[in-house]
C-alpha cells in the first residue's frame, strides 16, 4: 500500500504507474504494428522504458513475446521502483532486464544513440509550474522545445534521439498535447520523425489515478514520413492513420450492449459513433482517421460525416471571429484573495480602496448565454484609465496603499513579477484600463456548452473568462452575428469537429486559440440581417420566456447561414445511447 507521503511524492514527480489491463493493450497494441518489422520469433529485441517505475509495461511487453530473444533496458529514479521492476521481469527467460536507477534525461544528453528497435512509455507528466522556471527552461533549450514546457515533452524528444529509424513507439501521454497550442511542438516532432499508426484519445475515461486526460500513440520512426503523410490525398481515407476517441457519455440510464472496455475500443466501426457499458459506465467511442500536417494546427479525428460538414461551413465562411475582433483572456491577478473581493464595503474605512480603484468583475459565475446575471465582484485594478497600461501612483490612493501594504510581503514574492520590471503591487495579466469601457462579448474559459454574452457595462473580465472586443472600424453589428453564430450549435459541432478539447463531465475549453476560428458568414447577407436583429432582440428580452421563443429561430438562421440544414438534423449534443 502507498503511503499518503508516497502519493504526494509520485504526484509531484508526475509519476502515475500503468494499470495493467492499460498496459496489456498498448502492448498489443505496439506489438500488432510492429510485428511485421521484428516480431519473427527469432531476431533479438532491444526494448525501452524510459521511465519504468515498477515495470507493468516491460512486463505487458514481455508477456506477449514469451519465445523472442529480448534485451530490456528500463531507466528509473525511484530506488525501490528499480527494485520492485526487477522482480517484476525475473520470471522472463528469454529477457536480459537492465533497469538502471538512472535519469534518462541526464544519460540521452550524455550519450544519445540510437540503439533500441521499440520504447514502450508512460512518461512522467510535470507541467512548467511544478518544475520550476529554470528547470523548464533548460529543457526548452537542451531539447529544442517552445511554450509552455511538460516534462514528458523532453522524453519524447529523448526518445527520438535513442529509437532506431524504423524503430517503434509505443506512448501512453497526456492528450494535451492532440489539441493546444502548448502542444505545438510535440505535434511537430512527431509528425516530422514518425509515422503515425493508431492514436487512441481515452479522454475522461478515468482509468488511472493521473489528473491528466491520456492518450495512446503507436508510431514507426522515419525521416520521411512528414512527407509521405502530406502526399496522401484527404480522399485516400484509410492511407492515413487510425484515430478512436472515446468519453463517458452524457447518459442518465446505465443501460446498453455490455462489453470489455478495450475490446470495444479496438472493434469500434469508422465512421459511426457508437456506445457501450462496462462496469456500470456508458462510454461513447468515435472512429476515424486523423488529420494532422506540418502547420502544427490541432489534430482532429476526420471521417466522411465530418469532412462533408466542415466542406460545406468553409463554402459559406466569408470570415473567421479572429479576423473581426481581438480574442483574449481576462486578468490574471495571481493574487485573487488580495485584488478580487464581494466585501470591499465591509472593511475598515481607512482600509477600504478609492471607489475609483474597485470596478466590476465578470467571472465565470455570471455567465448565462445572451445576458450574464448581476455582478457582485470587484476587483482592485490599480491601473490609470489610459490605452497604455500604466500603475497608478499609491501616494495619490491612500486607502488603497494602506490595505496593499498589508499584503506587501506577499506581493513582492512574486518574483516574475518583479523580475518583468513591474511593480509590486500589480496584477500579473491587467490589460489596458480603456479596453474595458469598449462593448464586448465575454463568455466562461470551461463550459459543456456555448456561453457567450454581450457586456456593455465596463466590467473588467477575470481570467477564468475569455472576451472579444472589435477590431478599429468594424460595427458593432458584428458583436450581435458573432454572438448568434458562437451560442449555435453549428460553433458547438465546429468545435467538436475541429478541435474537441474536452475535460472531465464532457467540458470544453473555449479558449483564444479556437474561438477565433470560429467561422462567420457575410454580414451583407440576408440570413445575416435576419441573426443581428433576432440575436438584438433576445438580448434586450426581459424574459425568459421570450428568449426561448427566439433561440430556436436564431438556431435556424445560423444553419442557413452556413447550408448545414436544419436544426432537427444537427445531433451535436445527442447522447447516442442505446
Amino acid at each position: 500500500m502507498l503511503t499518503a507521503g508516497d502519493r504526494k511524492s509520485r504526484k509531484s514527480m508526475g509519476v502515475h504507474y500503468t494499470p495493467e489491463n492499460l498496459a496489456n493493450f498498448l502492448a498489443k497494441r505496439l506489438l500488432v504494428n510492429a510485428s511485421s518489422d521484428f516480431v519473427d520469433g527469432a531476431t533479438p529485441l532491444k526494448v525501452l522504458d524510459p521511465a519504468c517505475g515498477d515495470g507493468a509495461l516491460l512486463s505487458a511487453f514481455a508477456k506477449q513475446i514469451p519465445d523472442q530473444p529480448v534485451t530490456i533496458v528500463g531507466y528509473e529514479t525511484d530506488l525501490n521502483a528499480v527494485k520492485a521492476a526487477k522482480a517484476n521481469l525475473s520470471s522472463f527467460e528469454n529477457c536480459q532486464v537492465l533497469i538502471q536507477h538512472n535519469d534518462f534525461l541526464d544519460c540521452t544528453l550524455n550519450r544519445p544513440r540510437a540503439e533500441f528497435d521499440i520504447v514502450i512509455t508512460n512518461p512522467p507528466y510535470v507541467r512548467t509550474q511544478v518544475l520550476g522556471k529554470q528547470q523548464a527552461q533548460n529543457l526548452a533549450t537542451q531539447f529544442g522545445l517552445k511554450g509552455r514546457i511538460d516534462l514528458y515533452q523532453a522524453f519524447l524528444c529523448a526518445i527520438s534521439k535513442m529509437l532506431r529509424d524504423n524503430g517503434w513507439i509505443g506512448a501512453l501521454t497526456s492528450n494535451r498535447f492532440l489539441y493546444t497550442q502548448a502542444g505545438k511542438s510535440t505535434r511537430a516532432l512527431l509528425y516530422q520523425h514518425y509515422r503515425i499508426a493508431e492514436l487512441y484519445d481515452l479522454g475522461d475515461t478515468r482509468l488511472f489515478e493521473a489528473a491528466v486526460l491520456p492518450a495512446i500513440f503507436i508510431a514507426r520512426k522515419s525521416q520521411s514520413s512528414a512527407n509521405d503523410v502530406g502526399a496522401v490525398e484527404a480522399e485516400t481515407n484509410q492511407d492515413l492513420p487510425k484515430f478512436v476517441r472515446i468519453e463517458q457519455a452524457n447518459c442518465d440510464s446505465k443501460s446498453g450492449q455490455a462489453a470489455g472496455f478495450f475490446e470495444a475500443i479496438e472493434n469500434a466501426p469508422e465512421g459511426v459513433e457508437t456506445s457501450f457499458e462496462h462496469q456500470q459506465t456508458v462510454y461513447q467511442i468515435e472512429s476515424g482517421r486523423l488529420k494532422h500536417d506540418e502547420t502544427g494546427q490541432v489534430w482532429r479525428l476526420e471521417h466522411t460525416t465530418s469532412r462533408h460538414w466542415l466542406n460545406q461551413v468553409a463554402l459559406h465562411q466569408q470570415s473567421t471571429i479572429g479576423d473581426i475582433a481581438e480574442v483574449k483572456v481576462g486578468i490574471k491577478t495571481t493574487a485573487d484573495s488580495v485584488f478580487i473581493r464581494k466585501d470591499w464595503q465591509d472593511l475598515q474605512a481607512e482600509l477600504r480602496p478609492e471607489n475609483e480603484l474597485l470596478r466590476p468583475l465578470v467571472t465565470h459565475h455570471v455567465g448565462r448565454r445572451w445576458k450574464g446575471l448581476p455582478v457582485t465582484t470587484q476587483v482592485l485594478y490599480p491601473y490609470r484609465n489610459q490605452s497604455t497600461r500604466a500603475p497608478v501612483q499609491l501616494d495619490d490612493y491612500p486607502r488603497s496603499k494602506d490595505y496593499l501594504n498589508q499584503y506587501e510581503q506577499r506581493l513582492s514574492g512574486r518574483k516574475y513579477l518583479i523580475e518583468a520590471g513591474r511593480e509590486w503591487f500589480e496584477i500579473w495579466v491587467p490589460h489596458r484600463a480603456t479596453d474595458w469601457s469598449s462593448e464586448k462579448i465575454v463568455w466562461p474559459d470551461i463550459s459543456e456548452e456555448p456561453r457567450f454574452f454581450l457586456d456593455f457595462s465596463g466590467s473588467v473580465v477575470n481570467g477564468d473568462c475569455y472576451w472579444i472586443k472589435l477590431k478599429e472600424g468594424q460595427s458593432v453589428d458584428w458583436l450581435y452575428l458573432i454572438l448568434g453564430v458562437a451560442n449555435s450549435r453549428v460553433a458547438l459541432q465546429f468545435y467538436d469537429y475541429r478541435f474537441h478539447n474536452k475535460l472531465y463531465g464532457r467540458r470544453r475549453r473555449f479558449m483564444t486559440q479556437y474561438v477565433k476560428q470560429f467561422p462567420l458568414p457575410d454580414i451583407e447577407s440576408s440570413i445575416s440581417q435576419q441573426i443581428i436583429q433576432t440575436v438584438k432582440q433576445i438580448v434586450i428580452s426581459k424574459s425568459d420566456d421570450e428568449r426561448n421563443r427566439l433561440e430556436p429561430r436564431i438556431e435556424e438562421l445560423v444553419h442557413q447561414a452556413f447550408g448545414v440544414g436544419d436544426v432537427a438534423s444537427d445531433s451535436t449534443e445527442s447522447t447516442r445511447c442505446p
